[in-house]
This record gives C-alpha cells, sequence and structure tokens, in this order.
C-alpha cells in the first residue's frame, strides 16, 4: 500500500512539474528553446532526472515505514546533503577563482 501510495504521489509530483512547464512555455512564448532544437542528450537528462527524482521521492516516503537499517540511515544521511553536488560546484567555481598574489604577511 506505501509503495503505490508513494509512487501515485512521485507520478503526481512530476507530472506537476512538466504542467507548469508547458504552462510557462505558452507564457513565454519564442523566449524559451523550441522543442525542434533538443537533442537526444536532452532526453537522455530529462529521463534521468525523471528516474533519480522519482526514486529519492519514493526513498524519502518509504523510509520512515521500515524497520531501521544502517545502509537506509547512512543514504538518507546522503540525499538530505544532496549527494554532495553543491561541494563539487564549489569546488568548480572556486577553481575558477585567480589567486591572489599577496602572502599572508602582506598587507593589501
Amino acid at each position: 500500500k506505501g509503495a503505490a501510495r508513494a509512487g501515485v504521489l512521485a507520478a503526481a509530483v512530476t507530472m506537476s512539474f512538466f504542467a507548469l512547464e508547458i504552462g510557462m512555455h505558452k507564457v513565454l512564448g519564442d523566449t524559451t528553446p523550441s522543442e525542434a532544437s533538443r537533442t537526444i542528450v536532452h532526453a537522455v537528462l530529462v529521463v534521468a532526472l525523471v528516474v533519480i527524482f522519482t526514486t529519492v521521492v519514493m526513498f524519502q516516503l518509504l523510509n520512515p515505514a521500515r524497520p531501521p537499517s544502517r545502509w537506509r540511515q547512512r543514504m538518507a544521511l546522503h540525499l538530505r546533503n544532496g549527494l554532495y553536488a553543491n561541494a563539487a560546484f564549489d569546488r568548480l567555481v572556486g577553481s575558477l577563482r585567480t589567486q591572489s598574489t599577496t602572502t599572508a604577511g602582506e598587507s593589501r
């Protein structure tokens, strides 16, 4: 019963997202790229995003109803931290900064 409910809720959220995307496309008109300009890479990314989102939602909805498990506790911790994608992004952005030419003892 819980898995079916989680699946329905995940599908509802996903469909709401796409409904809002279509609505905003209608509102914004030609300011967004047309579907013809999308490639197979875009389709693969969309499918991957939907699968990941559904998996995370299912995990979050079903986890509290299941008996405690060390693996699930660890996964919950990593998922709550966004799989540390922000750390990788911060590292990427930080690598784009130029290094300061002053040393610690010098004043600016």
